[in-house]
């Protein structure tokens, strides 16, 4: 079930949607009281609530040389950015006919950061009901993987890919397979559990391979956890030789028929 801090985040930077949240609750509060309740420096609470503010999320209230703050009424937001989408449907035919993208051309990312993981994930999680993304992965990576997100964000991750029966056509080494029990919180490990997978094993002497690739859609996802370092790739054709590659090594894999124990 998608949270009202999903929803938000994706208009919202994470300390505004705490700090507009907290005001729905709070109701109308001066700064020093929203900066205690959420535990936020005075300073840096004052300068996003004037960011809330230029958005519309949030009104200043003055009474007498009292000044405080209120939440903008959620139906008040919903009616903007009912208008903000209908404004922006408007003009995307025009936008459209702006860009003729080279679709030969592939296009390529490089993250250096644990944020670079949570993107490819989340769009993973994105894809389209009943889609499906494949899994190539080692013992080492798949250990540094498990480790690098919380267990909230792997929380939201399998109750995502699990309510849009998101497939998971997974290939892993006979070493990683019971790296998840062991690491996984048991709330996880039975999400886990619920996916939908397509699993094989496959003896290192046949394959020594000790990272992570992901396909997904046209795109690629090479990660490297110890390093916190993404390599994504976008380009159809190079993904369907990937994918080819994959399912002619899936084929040498052993079935796994109870998933991870």
């Amino acid at each position: 079930m998608t949270s009202p801090q999903d929803v938000l985040r994706l208009h919202l930077t994470e300390p505004e949607t705490r700090l507009y949240l907290a005001l729905l609750k709070l109701g109308k509060a001066r700064v020093t009281t929203i900066a205690k309740h959420l535990g936020m420096d005075r300073s840096l609470t004052y300068f996003h609530l004037r960011h809330l503010q230029d958005k519309g999320y949030v009104r200043e209230s003055r009474s007498g040389s009292i000044k405080q703050f209120v939440a903008t009424a959620p139906s008040t937001i919903a009616k903007q950015w009912q208008e903000q989408s209908s404004a922006f449907a408007t003009i995307l035919p025009l936008l459209e006919r702006m860009g003729h993208p080279d679709p030969q051309a592939p296009t390529i990312e490089v993250f250096e950061s644990r944020a670079g993981f949570l993107r490819v994930y989340e769009e993973i999680a994105a894809l389209e009901p009943g889609s499906m993304f494949r899994v190539l992965e080692g013992k080492r990576a798949l250990t540094g993987e498990l480790s690098l997100l919380t267990p909230q964000e792997w929380q939201r991750f399998f109750e995502k890919i699990t309510e849009r029966k998101i497939e998971t056509k997974g290939l892993f080494t006979e070493t990683a397979w019971t790296i998840p029990q062991g690491t996984l919180s048991k709330a996880n490990h039975a999400l886990l559990q619920k996916r939908v997978w397509h699993m094989r094993l496959i003896d290192e002497s046949r394959l020594p391979f000790d990272e992570l690739l992901l396909i997904y859609g046209h795109k690629m996802a090479f990660l490297f956890p110890e390093d916190h370092l993404v390599i994504t790739l976008e380009h159809a054709g190079v993904c369907r030789v990937l994918t080819t590659m994959f399912e002619a090594l899936f084929l040498m894999g052993t079935p796994a028929k109870d998933g991870w124990r």
